[in-house]
């Protein structure tokens, strides 16, 4: 047999049996996205030498309705490198013809793989400049849709039957995009991303209309508000009202906005401004209350465990205080238990730690074992993988090479 046949036929033959083993491996362990593992080498070369170019012209040119299965082309694909390698490998081949045809594959293959990665780069720069998400197309005109490449037909179809943006909105966009601040954002980012950025920089919200949708617009003005403490530029949905509980578009947007602001300037009055039937009126008042038990009494427990304010309330309290007696005042049994736990670790009481009926204990022994770095704590957990992680995280700690955060809470 020939030694490019031989070759060729390994190649293909190694690939088929390797996609197999994969397949079997596949069906044992489950996997949920199919054997695609034996074949990702295969679209590694493809796109790396420009051959995906090629094959995305002949299923154009043949009209093939749906994508070949991969397998084959890896299959033909091994088969060829195969070949290659045996020819190439062949004493029967004089050195240079190997040199002579080695030089030839390079030379074809060189600017190919350029000039695919030059069109992949530049789909992806039209799709990013013009292309919002799901949102799709924003155009000037249709013109931009046919300098997308073969990669891109689906997007070009998508991109032709798109409605075109206004002449005026296109061209103001289009002339502030040029602008020296959007070209070094357009750099790094996408020019609907960019346009919030340089709008924040500058601190200008009319730059925000430039955007193309509403809801990103407001966020963008919503930025420049939080920045200034601005709230009169929080932009209040229609038929917002405070005392209302009937839904509103926008609604979240707004109290976020007045929130964070009540925040940067600790004035809770701000707080009144938003709807006093919802949990973010709470949220707003839980950031600048007064953490002591007549306060807390003043906000409200939501069904969600993470919207408790009066339990967080009344868990801080206690904490502050070192008070367990106090935990009996939350009203959810897990909230409890949290705030026995926090008082567990702030007293380093590990027996205190082993009370709870609904929190394992595991994570307040490991902080106390943090806290304290002491290794011999980590004996308290219950079993060896979590002790041995618990005394290398305390190796850490003490060296310096783990750093852990939220125990400082309870130093």
């Amino acid at each position: 047999m020939k030694a490019w046949l031989k070759g060729g036929l390994v190649g293909g033959i190694a690939q088929l049996v390797v996609f197999i083993l994969d397949y079997v491996l596949c069906m044992i362990g489950r996997c949920e996205f199919g054997p695609i593992r034996s074949v990702t080498p295969y679209i590694y070369i493809i796109r790396f030498t420009g051959i995906d170019y090629i094959l995305s012209w002949i299923q154009k040119i043949l009209i093939i309705p749906y994508p070949i299965n991969p397998l084959i082309y890896a299959i033909v694909l091994f088969f060829v490198i195969g070949m290659l390698s045996g020819s190439l490998s062949s004493k029967e081949v004089s050195l240079k013809r190997k040199i002579v045809v080695f030089l030839i594959i390079i030379l074809l293959i060189t600017p190919l793989s350029i000039y695919s990665h030059y069109l992949k780069y530049n789909d992806e720069k039209i799709l990013l400049e013009y292309r919002l998400g799901a949102e799709g197309w924003f155009i000037p005109n249709h013109l931009v849709c046919k300098e997308l490449s073969i990669f891109a037909l689906d997007y070009r179809e998508a991109c032709l039957s798109a409605d075109l943006m206004p002449k005026e909105e296109a061209e103001a966009l289009e002339k502030f995009s040029r602008t020296p601040e959007m070209q070094e954002c357009m750099k790094t980012d996408s020019k609907w991303v960019c346009i919030s950025k340089v709008a924040k920089e500058l601190n200008d919200e009319k730059i925000c209309e430039y955007g193309v949708l509403s809801e990103a617009n407001i966020g963008c003005i919503h930025q420049i508000a939080i920045s200034r403490n601005d709230i009169s530029l929080c932009q209040k949905p229609e038929n917002y009202s405070v005392e209302s509980d009937e839904y509103i578009t926008g609604a979240y947007q707004y109290d976020d906005c007045i929130i964070a602001i009540a925040k940067n300037t600790n004035d809770i009055t701000l707080c009144e401004n938003i709807k006093k039937t919802r949990y973010q009126y709470d949220e707003c008042k839980s950031n600048l209350i007064k953490h002591d038990i007549e306060s807390c009494e003043t906000l409200q427990n939501y069904e969600n465990y993470g919207t408790r304010y009066k339990d967080d309330c009344i868990i801080k309290v206690a904490l502050s205080k070192i008070d367990l007696t106090i935990c009996d005042f939350t009203e959810h049994p897990q909230k409890r238990e949290e705030c026995i736990e926090k008082i567990a670790m702030k007293t380093r009481n590990i027996e205190l730690c082993k009370t709870f009926d609904i929190i394992r204990p595991d994570y307040c022994i490991s902080t106390i074992a943090y806290l304290e770095e002491d290794e011999d704590v980590c004996d308290e957990l219950d079993t060896d993988l979590k002790r041995d992680r618990c005394v290398d995280d305390v190796k850490d700690i003490i060296k310096g090479r783990l750093n852990v955060d939220y125990i400082e809470e309870y130093r």
